[in-house]
């Protein structure tokens, strides 16, 4: 099990499990989260039905900035790491939170979409049943929730993809204490580096 957390401890594992849990909360927002029929007066009763990006505001919006703030946070350097990680967090925590609200009164969200398919404002009574999607979003935010916390935890022993790049002095030292240019600053001034100088 320690093995397994190490790895997830990783850069890598915290944007696997973000990436993951974007990918099925995005694939589930455009399924029928919940049906239901209209209790109006005037209407009569009519079924109605909506999907997760219906009943719950800036699903999968959430879910992108989840996936970005985790790829930002895995290559940032030391300063650019942890407000990526905060980001994360808070993406993590408002998804968790969206989907908590509709799970608890689907009958609310699903009154709304049926009074804007009709036409008025405000909501309309309705009788609501959900369906399993909204309940695979909320698994894929869980996952969302336990990647941030991997995250908190892991970011501290992260290098980033800053420090493996960064050539620093462009000049080595070459034999008897020559200046050489490197092979960037070769090509840079159009020269090809695989030709020996």
């Amino acid at each position: 099990m320690s093995r397994l957390l190490s790895r997830l401890l990783r850069p890598s594992g915290v944007v696997l499990l973000t990436l993951l849990a974007t990918l099925v909360i995005v694939a589930s927002g455009s399924r029928t989260w919940v049906t239901g029929t209209t209790a109006d007066a005037v209407l009569g009763s009519a079924s109605v039905a909506a999907t997760g990006t219906e009943v719950v505001a800036g699903l999968v919006a959430l879910a992108l900035a989840g996936a970005a703030a985790a790829i930002a946070a895995a290559t940032a350097g030391r300063v650019g790491r942890w407000p990526a990680v905060v980001v994360l967090c808070l993406v993590a925590v408002g998804l968790a939170v969206q989907l908590g609200r509709f799970v608890v009164a689907p009958g609310d969200a699903l009154g709304r979409v049926a009074a804007k398919q009709l036409g008025r404002t405000g909501s309309l009574g309705t009788h609501p049943t959900l369906g399993t999607w909204p309940w695979v979003a909320v698994g894929a935010s869980v996952l969302l929730l336990a990647a941030a916390a991997l995250a908190v935890m892991g970011a501290r022993q992260w290098g980033g993809l800053g420090r493996r790049y960064e050539t620093g002095d462009t000049d080595a030292a070459g034999p008897r204490g020559q200046r050489v240019r490197s092979d960037w600053d070769r090509l840079d001034a159009g020269e090809d580096p695989t030709e020996p100088s």
